[in-house]
Parts: structure tokens; sequence; C-alpha cells
């Protein structure tokens, strides 16, 4: 029979990822009712924001959808004036401020539903369900990385309390969403269900922009399952979008088409920018626009061709060298996003817990081995605290300080996953990753292997 304590320790995930599955919840409960995004004033006071925050854009979309005139959802002269209408709203906002459309046309219809509700009761809802998916994507991740994180899985809760988390809550933004759809993705290839995980990731086409790293480089990789089930809600994407009229189609289109030109826009934030091109026109005036250009393009050209070598050799979804290898795609979704501001940032839960759970189950004792682990925690450590101070730190300074330590981290992936041992034994750094090892891709070397047989390797 087993012991109480035992007992306690197989029972102990079930309530840390109980928690971690709680704390979003409650953190949307308290941002609904203590925020001033959601309180209620006067109809007659003029607010800051509107009610809800960003999400005003989804439910004026809802609102153009649902009374059948789609053909004007990209007109931004037009839904500008609906953004600022008394009638519509109920309140008064800044005048200057305004949500251009930038979602695909299905999108808007997918959340029609919504646009029936009042806007401060939508809104609160949205903000629910984007909690709702935060709390089931961490946990879910938290739950399959139950035996590599031990006891430190109660860690995982503290995740709730990342400021990108608790920005999306409150500006009604939907990274909860995009967190769990990748979530859901990586657990399914873990599993070998190339297929499914393929639907799922398919689902972030309501982001198309999102999908750009991930996507081509999965069919790179010839995984041509993964690329059939992401053809799935593309498709029905599609088609619903084209059952909008083609004016909705080609509107959306022309969104698409001046998505590199979109920093450019009034009001657009770039010390809120975490892509390479926001860094890149923070940090190079636009007297020199042409430099800008070419120094944007040489680290893109760094990024992709980091990724390429992080990628490279055999592609097997059950070794832990894929979690390492789906960290470094995610980091290269978010530095060559041609959009990616601090409410998104939340993806970056996934990569920490990634890496953290094999700083959990790290055994070895060489510093060599363990430096790597170190620099990777003081990153994660860094990037988790100081994400809240990101945007003001680089208005103040001009350096776009987030989009560095990206890249520091991008790099230490790129190191960690191409192992240059100073042996002459090739077999040990092709056994170097497995589905086993405990560490970070750690090096399996065996004495007993590469020693002469008269006696250790002096």
């Amino acid at each position: 029979m087993r012991s109480n304590s035992e007992n306690n320790v197989a029972n102990q995930p079930w309530f840390a990822c109980a928690l971690i599955f709680v704390l979003p919840i409650l953190a949307s409960i308290l941002v609904v009712t203590t925020s001033p995004n959601y309180r209620l004033a006067p109809s007659n006071l003029l607010r800051e924001s509107p009610v809800g925050g960003d999400f005003l854009q989804e439910w004026i979309g809802g609102h153009i959808v649902s009374d059948g005139q789609a053909s004007r959802l990209y007109d931004d002269r037009w839904t500008r004036e609906l953004q600022h209408d008394p009638s519509l709203l109920g309140f008064g906002w800044d005048e200057r401020e305004y949500y251009p459309m930038v979602y695909p046309p299905f999108y808007y219809w997918l959340v029609s539903p919504l646009a029936s509700l009042s806007l401060p009761t939508a809104a609160t809802i949205w903000c629910l369900l984007n909690a709702l998916a935060f709390s089931t994507g961490l946990a879910c991740l938290a739950f399959h990385l139950r035996e590599r994180l031990g006891n430190w899985i109660w860690l995982g809760a503290i995740c709730c309390f990342f400021h990108p988390l608790l920005l999306s809550l409150n500006m009604g933004q939907k990274s909860g969403f995009l967190l769990l759809i990748l979530v859901s993705n990586f657990i399914l290839l873990r599993s070998g269900k190339s297929f499914s995980a393929g639907v799922v990731f398919g689902l972030i086409v309501f982001k198309p922009h999102l999908a750009l790293v991930i996507g081509p480089a999965m069919l790179l990789k010839q995984q041509y399952r993964f690329a059939a089930g992401a053809m799935l809600p593309v498709s029905l994407a599609l088609v619903a979008s084209v059952s909008l009229g083609a004016a909705a189609c080609g509107g959306f289109w022309h969104v698409c088409t001046g998505a590199i030109s979109y920093a450019d826009n009034a009001g657009y934030s770039l010390a809120d920018a975490h892509n390479l091109w926001g860094a890149c026109k923070l940090l190079i005036p636009d007297s020199v626009s042409g430099l800008r250009t070419v120094v944007a393009t040489i680290l893109v050209a760094l990024i992709v061709w980091c990724l390429w070598r992080c990628l490279r050799g055999k592609f097997d979804t059950l070794t832990d060298k894929f979690s390492l290898q789906y960290s470094a795609m995610i980091l290269a979704t978010i530095l060559l996003s041609p959009h990616f501001f601090t409410y998104d940032l939340g993806l970056l839960l996934i990569p920490m817990l990634l890496i953290g759970s094999s700083f959990a189950v790290a055994r070895s004792t060489n510093v060599e081995q363990e430096r790597p682990q170190l620099a990777h925690g003081w990153v994660i450590c860094i990037v988790f605290v100081a994400s809240g101070l990101f945007a003001s730190f680089s208005a103040t300074t001009g350096f776009p300080f987030s989009v560095a330590m990206l890249c520091v981290w991008m790099w230490l992936l790129f190191r960690d996953l191409n192992p240059r041992l100073k042996l002459n034994d090739a077999q040990t750094v092709r056994d170097s990753y497995s589905a086993k090892s405990p560490g970070i891709c750690r090096r399996k070397t065996i004495a007993a292997t590469i020693a002469p047989a008269n006696g250790p390797i002096t």
C-alpha cells in the first residue's frame, strides 16, 4: 500500500495545476472590478479610453457584420466614426484615439454574437474568456511537464503574475487564446499527433502574421501531416471570409500588404513594439531610412539563419531537443513579426516553462554544463521581472531593451542546439539529445564509451 507521503507527492501536481488554472480567472475578476478600463462612468463624462480597451475593435466589427455591412469593415473613416458614436457606445472618449480594423473578415463574424450585448457586458465576458484560455493553457503545459518540474511545478503559479498576461486582460486583448493554441500545438506534437497539432495551429489564422515562422518551418522539416491539418481551419476561414463578400476580402488584403508600414501610423508606440522592425525604427531616425532598411534586413537574416541552424538535422518532436526548438520558433515569431506589442508577450511563458523544466531536473555537477542553464535562468528572470518596464525604458533611452534580450535568448538557444564538443566522437554529439535527458539537451558523454580501454582520458 502507498504511504500518505507518497499519496501527497502523487497528488501534488493536481493541486498545483488547479492553482495555476484558478489564478488567471481570479486576476480577470480583479481587473474587471477595479480597472478604469472596465469601470462605468456617467454618459456625459468623456473617457480617456473605451470600456474594455481594445475590445472595442472586435465589438464594432461584430456590429458591422451583424448589420450586413461587411463590405465596409476596412473603411477607416466610417469605422472610426462608429468607434466614437455616443449613441452606439453609451459614452464618449478621446477623439484622437482609434483602433484600426486589422483582422480577417471571418474573425469579426465569429465575434459578432458579442455585438448583441452592451459593450460593458461584452467586454467583461471577453476578459473572462481570455483568462479562461490563459488558465487552460498554463495548467495543461504545467501538467504535461509535471514529471520534469517535480516540486518546482508550484512555481508555475508565478506565471499568472507575468505583466503581459495581466496587461492583456486589462486591455481586452486575445493573448490567452494565442497561448492556448500554441500550448495545445506543442503537446499534440510531443504526443506524435501531427495532424491534430496542425488543425490546432491553423486556428491562429485570425492573426496570420504569427504563423509565418512556425508554419513554414514545419513544412520545411517535411511535416506534411501537420501542414495538411493546418489547412483545414485555414480553408474554413477562407470560405467564411469569401462569403462575407469580395469587398471585405479586398479590404483585408490591403491591410496585409500595408503591414510593413503599420508602424508609421500616428499613435503607434515604437517603445511598446518588441520586433526587429520596431527596434530599428526606434534606434535609427527617419533621416537615414535606407540604413535602417539595411540593418533590419541583416538582423532578420541573422534570426532566420539562427532558427535554421536550431532546426537542422533530424526533426523529432518526441525528444527533448524539440522543446528547445519550439522555444526558438516562438522567439523567432516575436522578433520577425511585423507587429508585436507587450500584451502578446504572454507567449514567452511557453519557453520559460519549457526551459525552466530542464533546470528543475538537471543533475549535472559539471560547471561547464551548468553555465548554459545559468545564462537561460538570468534571461528568464530579467524578462519576467522587467517586462512591465520595457516600454518605459525604451521610451526614455531610445534603446529597444526587450528586443536585445530576446536576441540574447535566441543566441543561447542557438548555442545549446549546436553543441561543439572537444571530442573526436561525432556520435556523442548526435546522441547528446535524448527524450530521457533531464537537462537542457545535456551532453550524455559516458566515460566508458569515450575513454581508452587502459584508463581515463588525460
